[in-house]
């Protein structure tokens, strides 16, 4: 991506607010992109540009609010491209709206061109090298804990595993899940200890502030997961704890519970909608779990025309690590309904086809299956999600070897 395009007028909001991490906060999550259009009389209808952007901007918003859960130390990230330029913006300035746009168009372009990518959809910008290195990449998100111990069956002797690419796990750490059982028990699998051939592994979680999870829901359950039973899990971290041993020396040792859970609570929720042929839609919560309303000029790609969970449909889940205690009112509502002018106005825009008819639809692309011929790694490395590209990302031994 194009580093040396002049988006100078585009200004940081690290540089605007200095320090001051709340103001930024505000900023990161009420502020959305601005679409502007020059000449617009010459432009005709472009069904798949506004698809393409609108998936841009829900991704920009919701990597802001990602931002935004993080502490200022962090989430510090280089500028140095069109995205991770947006991703700091101040949207708000007019004297930065023709910037933006500069900044987008370059950011499309870069995609459209990137032959990994086979369509722009939120799920292809949002699992993309760029935003794996640029978002992905903050040790704040990172799922394992760098440090992997591995010995030798039967010995007692821990060394420091290598890992052979280090950055497959920023890829791997997208929990692939069909909604089976609970999501809480379902990430903790991906921690603890694991037999790998003769190999024992410890893999603990990093703790992170941020879980990304690609929901599926194919199970043949019951009850499809809804909203209500995703809200919020609880995740252990399979860690070691101080034990005593039998000569009273304080030591420590890997906790076979797995510890005591660790809260999470949905920040944002996705309706994968490119899958087919429709737009991609967020909503988004906040600090207390409540939702979130988005300004008018992001029902495009918001709005209320969906539910988390509905079959078939696929979506993408982002959590955050709790901070506050429920809500003493309980745990509120998954959405609320606008007003009605903006209700009549969310009609008008469907009827614009922001959304395919069934009879359009496109065929559901298959879901992989888990993988078990790893069975001695984590739950997570023996999971894969698609790929943005039109060819599955090939798997290999990748994940760690012990010396």
């Amino acid at each position: 991506m194009d580093s040396s395009a002049p988006f100078e007028k585009l200004r940081d909001l690290r540089d605007k607010y200095p320090g001051d991490e709340l103001t930024q906060n505000y900023a990161l999550t009420t502020q959305i992109p601005r679409r502007i259009r020059m000449d617009r009389r010459r432009m005709k209808l472009d069904f798949n540009r506004d698809i393409d952007e609108f998936a841009l901007d829900a991704a920009i918003v919701v990597a802001r609010h990602l931002l935004a859960a993080l502490a200022d130390q962090h989430r510090q990230i280089k500028s140095d491209n069109p995205l991770a330029r947006m991703l700091w913006a101040d949207l708000s300035d007019p004297e930065g709206y023709e910037g933006q746009e500069k900044a987008r168009m370059a950011i499309l372009k870069s995609f459209r061109e990137n032959p990994k990518v086979a369509s722009i959809s939120f799920y292809a910008l949002m699992e993309s090298d760029e935003m794996l290195e640029i978002l992905w990449g903050l040790p704040a998100f990172q799922l394992w804990h760098p440090t992997v111990m591995a010995k030798r069956e039967g010995s007692q002797n821990w060394d420091k595993a290598n890992i052979k690419n280090p950055a497959v796990l920023k890829k791997k750490a997208l929990i692939v899940y069909d909604g089976s059982g609970d999501l809480g028990e379902h990430i903790s699998k991906s921690f603890g200890v694991f037999l790998n051939g003769d190999v024992v592994q410890h893999w603990t979680s990093n703790e992170p502030v941020g879980l990304r999870v690609f929901y599926t829901n194919t199970a043949r359950t019951a009850e499809p997961k809804k909203w209500r039973d995703l809200r919020e899990i609880w995740v252990k971290s399979h860690g070691v704890k101080e034990v005593e041993d039998e000569n009273g020396r304080v030591t420590r040792r890997y906790d076979q519970t797995g510890g005591p859970p660790k809260r999470y609570i949905l920040l944002a929720t996705v309706y994968l909608g490119a899958w087919k042929g429709e737009t991609d839609r967020i909503r988004l919560y906040g600090a207390d779990g409540g939702y979130v309303m988005l300004p008018r000029d992001a029902l495009p790609y918001a709005g209320i025309e969906w539910s988390l969970g509905n079959s078939g449909d696929k979506y993408l889940l982002y959590y955050r690590l709790a901070t506050l205690a429920p809500p003493a009112g309980g745990p509120g509502l998954e959405f609320v309904v606008h007003p009605k002018s903006v209700t009549q106005k969310i009609a008008r825009m469907k009827a614009a086809a922001t959304m395919k008819p069934e009879a359009q639809a496109q065929p559901e692309t298959t879901v992989p299956e888990l993988c078990t011929a790893n069975a001695g790694l984590p739950l997570a490395l023996r999971t894969t999600a698609p790929s943005t590209s039109a060819q599955p990302t090939a798997r290999g031994g990748e994940y760690g070897k012990y010396q």
